[in-house]
């Protein structure tokens, strides 16, 4: 009868035994791919989000309107949120927190239009 104990670092403990199906062999695992760690939150941007005298700020600007301020935050999770809501208000989709199922937003404006060279 075959041992089918291998032990640890033996080449009959990475090979199949023989009653096993060739088809069904279990392949090696990939090599880890190596993943870049999230940023910390203190050092991430948000479109919108800016820190003054140690609080984070919302401003927006909608349509050449002038700047409006919508307030101050302790996080910049908490400011970024305001800012995709205030986008939302406006029928925009948010730049910051896309919802499930949703490609972010462009965050670069349209280029203005060509003026017309005069004749």
């Amino acid at each position: 009868m075959e041992d089918l104990q291998g032990t640890v670092g033996s080449p009959s403990a990475a090979a199949a035994p023989s009653w096993f199906p060739a088809e069904t062999a279990i392949e090696a695992a990939p090599a880890p791919v190596a993943v870049e760690a999230p940023l910390p939150p203190e050092e991430r941007t948000y479109e919108g989000v800016s820190r003054e005298e140690g609080m984070w700020v919302v401003d927006i600007k909608f349509d050449g309107e002038e700047i409006k301020r919508l307030g101050t935050y302790e996080n910049a999770g908490a400011a970024a949120w305001a800012y995709d809501a205030a986008r939302e208000e406006r029928g925009l989709p948010p730049v910051n927190f896309p919802l499930p199922g949703q490609a972010p937003a462009p965050t670069t404006e349209a280029p203005a239009p060509a003026e017309d060279a005069e004749a």
